[in-house]
């Protein structure tokens, strides 16, 4: 699966111009990375709250990496296609067989919307990256609760949030407590209420609320009660 999804967008990757929307998100970090500000999203020198700062991030340290250029900033978003195709995969091998997991992220993959919308920066991609996690780690700790599991659930969660706000909070909580419901494992809720990974999860925000308020006075406001 990883060697067709390469095979699929590697020849389209080097070549493509920026398109439409996703020309703000290499613009965006291009202009962070040159003033070394890691909290305060700019677009042509004016401040873009808009959004968390995770796909960002991820595009600084690519261009840190690759260098400035328009290639270098699709590099995590074909990671994160990579990513979703192969979290499909471990997902459907541990719910339904690994034949028929293999054919749900090969649907998944050449699906044309897929296709199409995975040549694009875009933040949610690394939303459903997150969500994706989020499910496996749910599926591995109901198989062997330890805090492991417990641990990357609720990174996954973060990484959501910090990928679009509470979206990627709500969609990966609500769908584990459905499927709890719907399998009636109670222990489930042993995992959403995980003092460790609260903690964890509580910490990390904190840090991250703390820093951009700092960085950025209304930050919290804008982004909780206007967005």
């Amino acid at each position: 699966l990883v060697v067709v999804c390469l095979g699929l967008f590697l020849p389209l990757f080097w070549q493509l111009p920026l398109l439409r929307s996703e020309a703000m998100y290499a613009l965006i970090p291009q202009e962070m990375l040159a003033r070394g500000s890691w909290l305060t999203p700019t677009l042509n020198g004016v401040h873009y709250l808009d959004k968390p700062q995770m796909l960002y991030w991820l595009n600084m340290l690519s261009y840190k990496l690759l260098g400035v250029s328009a290639w270098s900033a699709r590099v995590p978003t074909l990671a994160m296609a990579v990513g979703e195709v192969w979290l499909t995969y471990l997902i459907g091998r541990r719910l339904v067989g690994q034949k028929a997991a293999w054919l749900g992220g090969f649907i998944l993959l050449t699906c044309i919307g897929f296709f199409v919308l995975h040549l694009q920066i875009l933040t949610d991609h690394l939303v459903t990256l997150s969500l994706l996690g989020a499910l496996y780690c749910l599926l591995r700790w109901q198989d062997t609760p330890s805090r492991r599991w417990s641990s990357l659930f609720f990174l996954a969660l973060v990484a959501g949030f910090l990928s679009k706000g509470f979206i990627g909070l709500v969609f990966p909580v609500l769908i584990g407590l459905i499927y709890a419901w719907q399998t009636r494992d109670r222990r489930l809720l042993r995992l959403f209420l995980s003092p460790s990974g609260i903690a964890l999860a509580v910490i990390l925000l904190a840090a991250w609320a703390v820093g951009s308020e700092l960085a950025n006075p209304g930050y919290l406001k804008f982004q909780i009660v206007n967005e």
